[in-house]
């Protein structure tokens, strides 16, 4: 079972930090109920800022202690880091950074160097990481312009499926009503939602990270109960994508509007 060291930005502008073997459940209760940690009660709404897993519960403790001994321009340091997947190999020589396709990060080190070392060795990196994910970035966009009504037809089967999967899977903890959902190949929109409650994604969802696509449904369905982007609508994006965030600031990199 795996263990996340979390940190929460607060209404306050201050950071709490915690560990937990369920990450959104964790975060749901600072947020609603009286379960989460006295500190977070009076300062909700709390949001998600960073994250990071380890494989055992004794990890996890010891990493929560080392942050909550931080100072805030630590912390707010550690919050700014590149966000990346880490892995230990007993037989590393050396830490390496790979960035995919998709812009994630993957981190290989060997066992023996601290998670700090590791941290600092990234945050030198961030200039080369960002540079990466540009261009990836910049190859996906191109690639999908290319012929459009040629690609509309090849993936939007594709895409309406994929949508609908999602749309059953989070609309099971919203329980939304919506009309339909509808797939179309408009050159300035991932989605919308109408008055009528019909729902329409671009096609090219079919080519997103999963993340991302998560987010734009969830975003288009909290838009069935706020019709808005008020501070109600993002508590609602956040009962499951606590780190939206990030993902909206993925999406904006796409060039393509969320409404």
């Amino acid at each position: 079972m795996p263990y996340f060291v979390y940190i929460l930005k607060c209404a306050d502008d201050t950071y709490y930090v915690g560990s937990t073997n369920n990450l959104e459940a964790r975060i749901a209760k600072h947020n609603q109920t009286k379960a989460g940690a006295k500190y977070t009660r009076s300062r909700r709404p709390v949001e998600l800022v960073f994250s990071e897993q380890y494989d055992t519960k004794s990890e996890a403790l010891k990493r929560e202690a080392e942050i909550k001994s931080w100072r805030r321009g630590q912390k707010q340091d550690l919050i700014d880091l590149p966000k990346y997947n880490l892995r230990h190999y007993r037989n590393s020589k050396h830490i390496r950074i790979t960035v995919k396709p998709d812009g994630s990060v993957n981190v290989s080190a060997p066992k023996r160097v601290a998670k700090s070392d590791i941290d600092k060795f990234v945050a030198e990196k961030a200039d080369w990481i960002q540079k990466q994910q540009e261009t990836y970035a910049k190859s996906r966009t191109s690639t999908q312009h290319v012929d459009d009504k040629k690609s509309y037809a090849s993936y939007k089967e594709a895409a309406l499926r994929l949508v609908t999967r999602r749309v059953e899977y989070f609309n099971d903890h919203y329980q939304f009503r919506y009309a339909r959902i509808r797939i179309n190949n408009t050159k300035t929109q991932w989605g919308s939602c109408s008055a009528t409650k019909v729902l329409s994604f671009n096609y090219r969802v079919a080519f997103l990270p999963p993340s991302l696509v998560d987010y734009l449904v969830v975003h288009e369905i909290c838009h069935l109960q706020e019709f808005n982007h008020s501070p109600k609508f993002w508590k609602l994006v956040a009962e499951t994508i606590p780190n939206y965030k990030e993902s909206r600031k993925l999406m904006r990199q796409e060039g393509i509007a969320l409404y």
